[in-house]
């Protein structure tokens, strides 16, 4: 049977951390919603190990209250979608969900998201699992509709939205591929309408109330009493931390005839967490009826009201057999003390004021600003660039009145900062929030990293700059041996002079050689001698420049054992940089241009300095000076050069499995600017590299790429196991355009169940389409590997459609909810798009080459049925209907 439990536990910290330590990254879709949230808190505690499992992050909390400490934000819109949402009066359901194709994990409580509401307060919660071999508790299944209600009630960002509706795709898969089983829980939630009318019908004899805020004049309990008539009501307090007024409380029960208690946990007299658990149980006679846990307060805007004039709420309706509240309690001896006036957080006035900003996006050229409402003037947009000091806003631009859009040019890193008012968000780029650790291998996955993290501060600035010039003005020295001398003056002439050093002495000469090039941390580096200070290895996980830059302990300042001071003198050196925050763009743009230097030198250098300016290629990838006019990924040409000089060499046996290391992880760096879809000039050059470097790979050893992970992973941002990295790069080299097509079908097309190759090597996609067509189209524009191509898509509803892509000629066969047609297309002279026969009804009539009537398949639709050997349709298993004949 599947499980669901209730919990006095505050979280799900436990169960997220036994999923990510599974290592099979099998999970989808990771849903966070909340009223309050603690960003600094999530992503200290909970980013790394649910990125870890392989889902994509949604984090939706209530717009109005959310003002958070800028500095604490540091990979929302990279690492995760942070969505705010507009309710009637508050946002307030507390639900996390984690869901991929097998399994589901659900909670639904009373706690935010935030150290409290998952570490410190007494809280409720509702934990849920679902797997295909057992099923899925019906509280999951209602959870499905409470979701598409969520998005289509509730003003939310765009990528919020879509962050809920993948989620509902992922579990609507889950339940459709197993059964639901009625565990005696039920979801209920305000967005179907008041959650007091969800309630069983029919008095009871008692109810038990627990709650941190009471309306102000006892309303909600008022109209519970009123309702359910009960003889007795038990009220659970925390004396000076339960908002309440017992007194209107008192005179309503004495009105209606009811007696009630106050009451207090025994622990409550000295210490305790504070409660903020809601629980509210109805009983008959000693037995308990039903208890209602999750999100809901005793106010009215929570419990009588629907969500389109009060609360989001979402909360489990059940019967646990026993009461809820805590023990053990005790009566509290003066009533009128528990009087408590201070407002509730959760039911306060907003502490956002003015107009409300719901999203910030990256689009291309710039952004897009998404308000709630429009201003009934303009409305100025703040910036606060992602590098830069978190407390420093300058002005964007404006909003004009009374549009809720606007789109402003630029060049901004995904995190950067927005202010209208007092509204704050953080701009989001859709590719890097919907970014996944697919499912491979059996290491252990890093919880702490994510390839959406920069890492950069004022000592590894310093010390990688300096590092840098280096290697850039330091090329051609020469060190006291005069053997080496020699060596660097052949080098002039023979750029391979060290491939043919097989004797040791000459070996040995060689590395002196190259110490003196790198100095002696870069080509410990390079080498993989181990040392305790490199570049980018002692740096902890989401450390900024303006940490640095603003912190009162400058000795501190530094993560290594040694200060950039002690390790390089740059006192005389106008052109060093201390601070990311203090770049100016013609620093920047050094940078950028010391790199280009270096991969230019790779042609003409030995081994350890192509390790060495891999390496550093691979750091200065996630450093915030690439976003130009060329785009945010301006560093994947620069590492890609660099890696193309390791490829067709006969290295040395003493460095071989060095260079192959180096290979494997600077290609692991390299595929992360490869889009979702796999087509455009990036996906082409990266299959490119990894053809040239392909030996390299297959030869590389498991130790010497854990080396190179383990020097340079906080830089690299490597979230992974060397054999989980070189697994993913073998199955990139050994696998063929047909399975090229598939994986980017699974990862970029979620309507899809099932994707089949045949015997007959036709492609069958079976799932949940709207357009079977549509889908066909979006297929064939992921198939550019290859030259013919047989598409079945069978759609949940019935309906499925045939496409043949043979040459300049497209066969489409329709059926399943009507006839039975076949047509045929010439589209040699649709240059722009030869696929929008299938999509543009316009487009179709004009291309189509057979003639009426459709219903059997003329000559040209005939031919390439019988060249494709396609003998029935539709086309899947184990059932098909026989072609009619023309």
């Amino acid at each position: 049977m599947p499980e669901v439990v209730f919990h006095r536990v505050p979280s799900l910290l436990g169960p997220i951390h036994q999923e990510a330590a599974t290592g099979s990254r099998a999970m989808r879709e990771a849903l966070f919603l909340t009223f309050g949230m603690d960003l600094g808190f999530f992503e200290r505690q909970l980013l790394g190990p649910v990125r870890s499992t392989g889902a994509a992050v949604t984090v939706i909390g209530d717009a109005r209250m959310f003002t958070p400490d800028p500095r604490e934000v540091r990979s929302a819109g990279r690492a995760y979608t942070l969505g705010l949402a507009a309710a009637k009066r508050a946002f307030h359901p507390k639900v996390t969900v984690l869901v991929g194709p097998e399994r589901a994990l659900v909670g639904v409580g009373s706690g935010n998201l935030s150290v409290g509401g998952w570490h410190g307060n007494d809280e409720v919660l509702t934990v849920a699992r679902a797997n295909l071999n057992e099923g899925v508790p019906r509280v999951v299944a209602d959870l499905i509709e409470a979701l598409v209600r969520l998005a289509e009630q509730i003003p939310m960002g765009g990528l919020a939205a879509e962050g809920v509706k993948r989620t509902v795709t992922e579990l609507k898969k889950l339940v459709r591929n197993t059964q639901v089983i009625d565990t005696g829980h039920r979801l209920v939630d305000s967005l179907t309408g008041p959650i007091v009318d969800q309630l069983p019908q029919g008095p009871v004899s008692a109810l038990e109330v627990s709650a941190p805020f009471f309306d102000p004049h006892g309303a909600a309990l008022a109209e519970l009493v009123r309702r359910f008539q009960p003889e007795d009501v038990t009220v659970l307090t925390q004396p000076g931390k339960t908002v309440i007024d017992p007194e209107p409380i008192i005179r309503t029960a004495k009105e209606l005839g009811v007696n009630v208690r106050f009451e207090q946990l025994e622990r409550d007299a000295v210490s305790g967490p504070y409660r903020h658990g809601k629980i509210l149980t109805a009983l008959q006679g000693q037995e308990t009826s039903w208890s209602l846990v999750g999100s809901p307060n005793m106010s009215t805007s929570a419990l009588t009201c629907s969500a389109t004039g009060g609360n989001v709420e979402i909360a489990v309706l059940m019967d646990a057999g026993i009461s809820l509240l805590p023990t053990p309690r005790v009566r509290v001896a003066e009533i009128p003390a528990l009087a408590h006036a201070i407002t509730s957080l959760e039911d306060s006035a907003p502490q956002v004021t003015g107009p409300l900003l719901l999203e910030a996006l990256a689009v291309e050229g710039g952004l897009e600003i998404t308000l709630l409402t429009g201003g009934t003037s303009d409305v100025p947009i703040e910036v606060s660039h992602y590098a830069g000091s978190p407390e420093h806003f300058e002005l964007l631009g404006t909003v004009p009145a009374g549009a809720t859009q606007a789109r402003f040019p630029g060049d901004f890193l995904p995190g950067t900062r927005f202010r209208a008012g007092d509204s704050f968000q953080t701009l989001a780029d859709r590719h890097s929030v919907t970014s996944r650790l697919l499912p491979l291998g059996r290491g252990k996955p890093n919880q702490d990293a994510s390839l959406n993290q920069l890492f950069a501060s004022e000592s590894l600035a310093a010390n990688w700059i300096n590092a840098l010039q280096s290697l850039v003005h330091g090329a051609g020295v020469e060190s006291g041996s005069s053997g080496t001398k020699a060596h660097a003056q052949d080098a002039a002439s023979d750029s391979t002079y060290w491939a043919h050093l097989d004797d040791p002495e000459q070996w040995a000469a060689y590395a002196q050689e190259s110490v003196a090039k790198l100095g002696l941390p870069m080509f410990e580096l390079a080498a993989g001698t181990t040392v305790k200070t490199t570049v980018g290895a002692t740096l902890p996980v989401g450390t900024l420049a303006w940490d640095d830059t603003f912190d009162d302990d400058g000795a501190d300042d530094f993560e290594g054992e040694e200060t950039a001071e002690e390790t390089t003198d740059v006192s005389g050196d106008q052109d060093s940089v201390g601070s990311q925050a203090e770049m100016s763009p013609g620093q920047q743009a050094r940078y950028r241009g010391w790199i280009g230097k270096i991969v230019g030198l790779v042609p003409h250098l030995g081994p350890f300095e192509r390790i060495s300016m891999v390496q550093l290629t691979i750091t200065a990838s996630l450093l915030p000076f690439w976003s130009t006019d060329r785009g945010a990924s301006g560093w994947f040409e620069p590492l890609r050069t660099a890696l193309e000089g390791l490829a067709g060499e006969e290295w040395p046996v003493q460095v071989r499995d060095r260079i192959a290391a180096a290979a494997c992880v600077g290609l692991y760096r390299l595929r992360t600017a490869v889009p979702p879809d796999e087509r455009g000039t990036h996906a082409e050059q990266f299959k490119t590299t990894l053809r040239h470097l392909g030996p390299l790979v297959e030869a590389a050893q498991l130790p010497a790429i854990e080396d190179i992970l383990h020097l340079l992973d906080e830089a690299t941002l490597v979230a992974r196991s060397a054999e989980e990295v070189k697994s993913e790069l073998t199955e990139l080299l050994q696998v063929g355009p047909e399975g090229t097509l598939t994986r980017v079908i699974e990862s970029n097309l979620p309507g899809v169940d099932r994707a089949t190759w045949t015997a007959s090597k036709h492609l069958v996609l079976d799932g949940d389409f709207t357009n079977a067509k549509t889908t066909a189209a979006q297929v064939l524009t992921y198939a550019k590997g290859l030259a013919d191509l047989v598409l079945a898509v069978n759609s949940s509803n019935g309906s499925w459609t045939v496409v043949v892509r043979a040459a300049s000629t497209l066969a489409v066969i329709e059926g399943g909810q009507g006839e039975t047609t076949y047509r045929a297309y010439d589209t040699g002279r649709l240059i722009i798009n030869p696929y929008a026969p299938l999509t543009d009804p316009q487009r179709a009539q004009q291309a189509r080459i057979s003639k009426p009537p459709f219903a059997t398949p003329g000559p040209e639709v005939r031919e390439i049925l019988d060249r494709f050997d396609i003998q029935a349709v539709p086309i899947t298993a184990p059932t098909a209907v026989a072609l009619k004949a023309p």
